[in-house]
């Protein structure tokens, strides 16, 4: 098996525009426009609320296919690690909730949702993995980091995925990546050094589906 120079290439590149976007952001005039500081003013003469506003945004957002870990990313500078990656796993998981109810009862007058090129695909891989097993196949699915949205989309497309065991599984797995991504958000105002940590855990989260495909052939091979 020779080596998969466009799958890094592709990974280079998502790496390289990331942080081509956070200097922008952090280091020219458009941080005047789009910061953390217009947030937390945003979000200030909400008080207590402000954790919920955010939530609401979030849902919002991700639900036309914004990128969550940018979201979570902020959630972390907002509200620290640990209640940063709590309320982005309750509106992530919200969210996706919403999405697969949204395609299960209008998929009918959601033709953009069918429309999009992650969607037709991942409808027939649930399907084709979706057996009495449903709450375990989902959890594979989430750990494979396909699409979040679009994948919640399709889930809801197939009939035979019930809605709890998919709800379920997303909760659990959106723990893990919620937490490095926040956590990593959390750190950036400590500096550079502060960084070295949250990228070292970003970078093992993001082996994961590599680990899972590995024990799903494993297991094929056996049986």
């Amino acid at each position: 098996m020779g080596f998969n120079w466009k799958k890094y290439l592709k990974v280079g590149l998502g790496l390289l525009v990331g942080l081509i976007v956070l200097y922008i952001l952090m280091f020219t005039d458009l941080k005047n426009f789009v910061s953390v500081e217009n947030v937390e003013s945003f979000l200030a003469p909400y008080g207590m609320l402000g954790p919920l506003v955010f939530c609401l945004i979030y849902i919002a957002l991700i639900l036309v296919f914004f990128p969550a870990a940018a979201l979570t990313v902020l959630a972390g500078i907002l509200f620290g690690a640990l209640w940063g990656t709590v309320y982005v796993v309750i509106a992530a998981t919200i969210a996706a909730g919403l999405a697969f109810l949204i395609s299960r009862y209008f998929s009918s007058n959601l033709d953009f949702i069918r429309k999009h090129r992650y969607v037709e695909g991942l409808v027939k891989r649930v399907e084709k993995q979706l057996g009495e097993k449903g709450l375990q196949t989902f959890i594979i699915l989430r750990l494979l980091y396909l699409p979040y949205m679009a994948l919640s989309y399709a889930s809801g497309l197939v009939r035979s995925a019930k809605l709890w065991e998919f709800s379920v599984a997303t909760f659990l797995t959106n723990i893990v990546g919620s937490f490095t991504f926040a956590y990593f958000g959390s750190s950036i105002r400590s500096g550079p050094r502060a960084l070295i940590l949250p990228v070292i855990l970003i970078g093992l989260t993001l082996l994961v589906p590599k680990i899972v495909k590995k024990l799903q052939r494993k297991k094929i091979v056996e049986t």
